[in-house]
């Protein structure tokens, strides 16, 4: 999903000016332009990157890093690639675009380096993956979902304009967004299905282009966030929602704090770069983080006060999170 659109000039608070300069923790190295995707372990020791665009350096796979004995190690990966840890473990699972997703487990000798463990023959632009791998969801190139449970395929829903897929924490739902034109406008559409039957349980059509989808750690929240700056995040347990109105912004990245309390969106307009923090549920501004680059993704660590930026152009920010949340909440270093 990661192409940028240049949208219109946006309003913003000025003391993110004052900010000082990021140095990147982690550049990829290679030739050719990419755009890296991450994501941190539950445990908090591995941070994994993958580019997310095909690249003409063969050194650029997937790498993970430990974040606990500073060392990296790579995935070899042939194409353009996106990866997610295996929630409840410290398992990996990469996608390798329009080829397969394939699941590695870390083995050290005299360094860390990860062994295949489990592939799946699904094809895909983007996906996730439930809980001790028990089940895989991706999005084709045709927009249709297709969910791997064991040795069962499902095609689950028909070819769309855009789709993304995101499990709940405990594996037991698979939320949906998919969109449509409708009289020459592109509306979206999330649903919950039960991943035991893939019966539908929950559904709410949108007045906009959703981009991104993202469950919060404890279930109970699910947040869209449209091409046009919009998010909404609806409370599944007393179905309340609460929005935040077109802004001219892109949304390209779309993560929950670990304590449920913060909404991180990595956001481009044409003049300047962010990533915006929101309180939940009520999607209230928190703190705004100016970056250097657009924004493509974002991953809180999930026991230390830390936010990673994935940044266009293969950098890796890291930004120390300093309660109380006040103007200057952020430290980069």
């Amino acid at each position: 999903m990661r192409r940028w659109l240049l949208a219109s000039l946006l309003a913003f608070l000025g003391w993110h000016q004052a900010m000082p300069q990021s140095q990147p923790l982690l550049v990829l190295q290679g030739t050719g332009t990419y755009s890296p995707t991450i994501d941190i372990s539950q445990s908090g020791t591995w941070l994994g990157v993958a580019p997310s665009l095909r690249v003409l350096s063969t050194d650029v796979g997937a790498k993970v890093w430990n974040l606990v004995s500073n060392e990296v190690s790579a995935i070899p990966v042939n194409t353009s690639a996106l990866l997610r840890f295996v929630p409840d473990t410290d398992g990996l699972a990469v996608l390798s675009v329009d080829s397969d997703i394939t699941a590695y487990s870390p083995r050290r000798l005299d360094r860390w380096y990860w062994v295949p463990i489990l592939r799946v023959f699904l094809p895909g632009r983007s996906f996730d993956v439930a809980p001790q791998f028990s089940a895989v969801a991706a999005v084709d190139a045709a927009g249709r979902v297709l969910v791997a449970r064991g040795l069962r395929i499902d095609i689950l829903t028909p070819p769309a304009a855009h789709a993304e897929v995101a499990f709940s924490p405990d594996g037991a739902l698979l939320a949906v967004l998919s969109s449509k034109y409708v009289a020459g406008s592109e509306v979206s559409e999330v649903r919950l299905y039960r991943v035991s039957d893939l019966a539908v349980v929950w559904a709410r059509q949108l007045p906009f282009a959703g981009r991104e989808l993202a469950f919060a750690p404890n279930g109970r929240y699910l947040a869209v966030a449209g091409v046009e700056g919009q998010i909404r995040l609806w409370d599944l347990s007393t179905n309340q929602e609460w929005e935040v109105a077109a802004r001219g912004v892109l949304v390209g990245a779309l993560q929950f704090s670990p304590d449920n309390a913060l909404l991180a969106t990595g956001e481009t307009s044409s003049t300047s770069q962010f990533v915006r923090l929101w309180r939940t549920p009520d999607l209230s501004l928190h703190a705004e983080l100016p970056v250097e680059d657009t924004p493509l993704d974002v991953a809180f660590h999930p026991t230390q006060n830390q936010l990673y930026v994935a940044l266009w152009g293969g950098a890796i920010d890291a930004w120390t999170l300093q309660p109380p949340y006040q103007s200057q909440l952020f430290a980069r270093y």
